[in-house]
């Protein structure tokens, strides 16, 4: 039995699930803020730039291309800070800003 809950242990910490739930709240943030907006977001990169605070918060900092793929095409960067779960509370962004260089504004 205890053979099982070692592997299911090297599992969970190989998953990253809950970081993963972070990210995707992350890209949701993006979606609702940026709606009718064409971007696109490097979501594995944003994943690999995360750090975490002592109470268990993550940042994510990354690359947010707007109308990829055209003339008109922009990079800005942004963070995004997801609070975790904590007890009934699910996980949840705290904060989400894009430092806009440039224009930065589309139609």
């Amino acid at each position: 039995m205890r053979w099982i809950g070692f592997v299911m242990a090297i599992g969970l910490v190989g998953c990253g699930g809950g970081d993963r739930d972070a990210v995707r709240l992350c890209v949701e943030e993006a979606k609702q803020r940026l709606a009718g907006q064409v971007y696109k977001i490097d979501e594995p990169a944003l994943a690999k730039s995360q750090t975490s605070e002592a109470d268990g918060t993550l940042t994510f900092s990354g690359d947010l291309v707007l109308k990829p793929g055209t003339s008109a095409e922009e990079k800005q960067t942004f963070i995004c800070t997801v609070a975790p779960a904590a007890g009934e509370s699910p996980a949840r962004v705290l904060n989400f800003q894009v430092r806009w260089s440039g224009s930065g504004l589309t139609n």
